[in-house]
């Protein structure tokens, strides 16, 4: 299955089929993560199978585009390789279905190894501070990181800091 995937000539009954342990599945909305081993390496895969008329139509109201499946992060993941931002490495998509609210699609990316979210990197910040140096270090990675995917186009929908993954060990800023 991981030449398949990786080639894109995975169907998706297989991959529909793959079962792990799930991460994220909001109610009602069409959607499943879950992380799954291959060969001994780890991946995660989201899988999406229509989110429904009236999903469609809420998003549009509201003035939003509305996600139709994996392919707007498929396309994110490649664009942000192109620019030369971190990001996660694909490792399989696919989709089917020409109706916008039953479409069915997947994206599969290797596993992040030995990293820690910046969310839980900073979670005891208000009883032990880092030093400044550190902190303002952070902040600037993260403004960079922002700030060159929004100069080429790029909204993130829910930009938060638990989706900046610090690889460990971390020691700190680079010397100027």
């Amino acid at each position: 299955l991981s030449a398949e995937l990786a080639s894109g000539r995975a169907g998706l009954p297989e991959v529909f089929a793959i079962r792990g342990e799930i991460f994220r599945e909001p109610a009602g909305a069409g959607r499943r993560t879950l992380r799954f081993e291959l060969g001994g390496v780890g991946y995660f895969l989201k899988l999406h199978w229509g989110v429904g008329w009236r999903e469609i139509f809420k998003n549009l109201f509201a003035l939003r585009l509305p996600v139709l499946g994996a392919r707007n992060e498929w396309q994110a993941i490649r664009r942000l390789e192109e620019l030369g931002i971190e990001t996660m490495q694909l490792a399989g998509f696919g989709e089917e279905g020409w109706n916008p609210a039953r479409r069915r699609s997947f994206v599969v990316t290797r596993e992040l190894e030995d990293t820690v979210s910046l969310e839980d990197y900073c979670m005891d910040w208000g009883k032990r501070p880092p030093e400044p140096a550190v902190k303002w270090a952070l902040i600037r990675r993260v403004a960079e990181m922002t700030a060159r995917m929004h100069e080429h186009g790029i909204n993130h929908r829910d930009l938060y800091i638990c989706h900046f993954l610090l690889q460990r060990p971390w020691t700190g800023p680079a010397e100027p």
